[in-house]
């Protein structure tokens, strides 16, 4: 198990992999209980201490061009995904639930209303944001426009017509994302946009939480040291 563990650690984030370890531990237990087997072995494994630096670390603009040139040849899907993350900052479960009905591509604009995620079991479907504030309109620029307009012209239908109707679960693009920047993962891409937007100096804290999805608390919690690098 320990060994799944640490090979765990280079897809997955310390507080995922906690959470496993905590249902594989009822498992066991209920095994223990019902003399299925004698001993529960996760009494033995620890949980994993989460020693990463809490301080956002960002990609910079060229950093963020270098991960999509690689992704573009890796895998289209993977490409737009990555430079939806990057430059409007969604969520995984945001990106996975877009449908082009919610894309107005003249208009530069993504309309979250719904993310995709586990609605039982195995069962993934659409769900309703994270919270109240992730109901919203994030504007787009040119690059994203283009990237967009380019994936349409490989995009096959699907099962709800989603943008990326064959993934569920980010794991195969983070491995992909790793292999360039090992510290990154499509979730932190979103904090590009969102050290962008702090960094500019033209939007009120309020106005970032808007367009993230978050609460101003939250922005000012894991962006309030871009604020200060610029003071």
């Amino acid at each position: 198990i320990q060994a799944d563990i640490n090979t765990c650690l280079t897809v997955y984030a310390p507080s995922t992999i906690n959470l496993a370890l905590e249902k594989l531990e009822q498992i066991f237990k209920g095994a223990v209980e019902y003399h299925i087997r004698p001993d529960n072995p996760m009494k033995l494994i620890a949980h994993v201490p989460d020693r990463r630096d809490k301080k956002v670390k960002a990609l910079e603009t060229t950093e963020l061009k270098t991960l999509l040139a690689y992704m573009k040849n890796v895998d289209f899907s993977f490409y737009a995904m990555c430079a939806i993350a990057g430059y409007a900052g969604l969520r995984w479960g945001e990106i996975c639930g877009l449908t082009w009905d919610r894309i107005d591509l003249d208009a530069c604009t993504l309309r979250i209303d719904r993310q995709w995620g586990e609605v039982s079991e195995g069962i993934y479907g659409f769900m309703p944001p994270k919270s109240k504030n992730g109901y919203r309109v994030v504007p787009f620029a040119q690059p994203l426009r283009l990237i967009l307009q380019e994936y349409q012209t490989v995009w096959s239908p699907n099962t709800y017509n989603r943008l990326f109707g064959f993934y569920d679960q980010s794991v195969n693009v983070n491995r992909e994302i790793k292999k360039v920047f090992p510290d990154k993962s499509i979730h932190k891409l979103r904090h590009t946009y969102g050290t962008y937007l702090t960094s500019t100096n033209k939007f009120a804290i309020q106005e970032i939480a808007a367009l993230m999805g978050d609460s101003v608390q939250t922005v000012i919690k894991t962006y309030i040291h871009v604020t200060d690098e610029i003071r």
